[in-house]
């Protein structure tokens, strides 16, 4: 018959030779344990992350799910929209007119002659410009103005029948939504030397468009 090993655990309270094992918590300990471990602090983490979040996009704008234009707001509202002054934020335009993103037909009043054209607006803010009184394609930008209200520039490239460059066409145009797909407005344009000194400009030129995507 074996001999079962001596465990001085099994003596009795108070025997010098008694080792104590190690304290055993009461189910309420364990249950509040789990809770703790799988509830309570996942949820403390969660809302940290989430009051940083919104902290950020307060103090930084650009991290925010919307750019805010704070330059045509009331003094009390720009107030609270901005930043102290000793924490620099640049300002920038909301682009948040979907409308305007896509393909447009133009007709640019060229002295009374109706010149046809198209442009593209992207999401981005970026703009590509064709005119058939231009040889080359315009690249530039575009933002919103106001309420149903923007403005777009570009550049376009010249080059004599050899393919120098003899200079550049600065187009800007201010526009006005008459309805989802189409708008109105003006343009105009400098013409500079390959060196950028200005030769001569125009403005005032009325421009309409209008929408138009995948043919049926």
């Amino acid at each position: 018959m074996a001999v079962r090993p001596f465990d001085p655990r099994l003596l009795p309270e108070g025997h010098p030779d008694k080792i104590a094992g190690p304290a055993r918590g009461t189910v309420l300990d364990g249950l509040w344990r789990g809770l703790v471990r799988y509830c309570l602090w996942p949820s403390y983490r969660g809302l940290v992350a989430l009051g940083s979040t919104h902290v950020a996009a307060l103090w930084h704008p650009e991290f925010g799910a919307h750019l805010q234009d704070v330059s045509s707001a009331s003094p009390e509202r720009a107030g609270r929209l901005t930043a102290p002054s000793h924490f620099p934020i640049p300002r920038r335009t909301v682009m948040s007119d979907a409308r305007l993103v896509g393909t447009w037909t133009t007709h640019l009043d060229d002295d009374g002659k109706a010149v046809p054209g198209l442009v593209s607006f992207s999401a981005d803010g970026s703009v590509v410009s064709t005119q058939l009184n231009t040889k080359n394609i315009g690249l530039g930008t575009w933002r919103v103005t106001g309420s149903g209200t923007f403005e777009y520039g570009f550049h376009i490239l010249a080059a004599d029948p050899e393919g120098k460059h003899v200079g550049e066409a600065h187009v800007r145009v201010s526009g006005e939504f008459v309805s989802d797909t189409e708008w109105q407005g003006t343009g105009g344009a400098e013409f500079f030397d390959p060196q950028g000194t200005r030769l001569r400009g125009h403005a005032g030129s009325k421009v309409t468009a209008g929408k138009f995507g995948i043919d049926d």
